[in-house]
């Protein structure tokens, strides 16, 4: 019997579907897949760790090199006014520097901006307030910083600013909130700005 134009096209058709609709991945083959891919992330997943603190580390110390050379210009003022650690009257206690006016402290390094009227000279009552005033005048474009330390606040902020109390001087911390669910005790990206020198110090993650 003779097929029309029309079977002969489906029967093509469906002769030609069969083999198609038998392609893909075996279950065995797409188990293979899944391990290889979980292989290679497991290979990238430490390199992809080690960039990414690499650029934190940048980062960090970038900042700490601007904030370094603003209290240094603050310092250069407060010589250049003709005060020392040894001779420094009340009406010395402030200097100014792009238009902010900045408290000092006796050994003539940035404290706060917040003109207060019982200005204090140690450097051993620092806040965290304080130390986050300096942090955000001094810089040109200060990123976003908090003094809580709650988890919801260290999840929004870039840094996380706190003080260490010294015995002899307290330090002002500036933490990079890498991780914020960490505790700020065991912070291992931050710089910290001493009251009586006026040093800066960069700490970073062991082999960094």
């Amino acid at each position: 019997m003779k097929r029309s134009p029309q079977q002969n096209y489906r029967a093509t058709f469906v002769h030609s579907a069969k083999p198609y609709a038998a392609a893909g991945f075996t279950f065995v083959e797409l188990v293979a897949v899944i391990v290889l891919i979980s292989i290679l992330a497991a290979i990238a997943a430490p390199r992809f760790f080690d960039l990414k603190d690499d650029a934190e580390a940048a980062a960090l110390q970038a900042l700490a090199g601007s904030f370094s050379a603003g209290v240094a210009i603050g310092k250069a003022q407060w010589i250049a006014n003709g005060n020392s650690a040894n001779s420094v009257t009340a009406v010395d206690q402030r200097v100014i520097i792009d238009g902010v006016g900045f408290n000092v402290n006796r050994f003539g390094w940035l404290d706060s901006t917040t003109l207060k009227e019982s200005q204090d000279l140690t450097v051993t009552g620092q806040t965290a307030r304080d130390c986050q005033e300096v942090f955000e005048y001094i810089l040109q474009n200060p990123p976003r910083n908090t003094i809580a330390e709650d988890f919801e606040s260290r999840r929004k902020a870039k840094y996380a600013v706190r003080v260490v109390e010294g015995s002899t001087s307290d330090r002002c911390r500036y933490e990079l909130v890498v991780r914020a669910a960490q505790s700020p005790e065991n912070a291992e990206f931050y710089f910290d700005y001493e009251m009586t020198t006026g040093r800066v110090t960069v700490n970073l993650p062991e082999g960094l």
